[in-house]
């Protein structure tokens, strides 16, 4: 398997991590993703407002030195209280939402 990593550069600067690794993906739309939120920083640059930049140096860095079983793990423990993983079925309107909008999330983590 062939896997591309993007890269993504601020000011002729390759972004870093806060513990100093590049800042590599391995999803083109993910990289666009987190160059948008840099791009939306203004005179202040604003870290909590960065979701997806914070999301990925968490998985870059692994600041606690995780394995990939115990970071399944540990994310598996949050979709128990997960709202996507609940269902109404009064009112139909919001039944019907809750299908369009969830379900195609739903069957994507099935074939993962």
């Amino acid at each position: 398997m062939n896997l591309e990593w993007f890269e993504i550069n601020l000011d002729k600067k390759k972004l870093t991590t806060p513990s100093g690794n590049l800042f590599t993906v391995s999803n083109e739309a993910l990289a666009l993703a987190v160059a948008t939120e840099w791009n939306t920083q203004e005179d202040v640059i604003t870290r909590h407002s960065m979701h997806l930049t914070s999301l990925c140096n968490t998985a870059i860095d692994n600041p606690m030195h995780k394995s990939r079983k115990d970071l399944v793990q540990s994310i598996l423990h949050f979709l128990e209280t997960d709202t996507v993983c609940y269902r109404v079925t009064e009112p139909a309107e919001l039944a019907t939402l809750q299908d369009e909008q969830w379900e195609p999330l739903l069957n994507w983590a099935r074939r993962r």
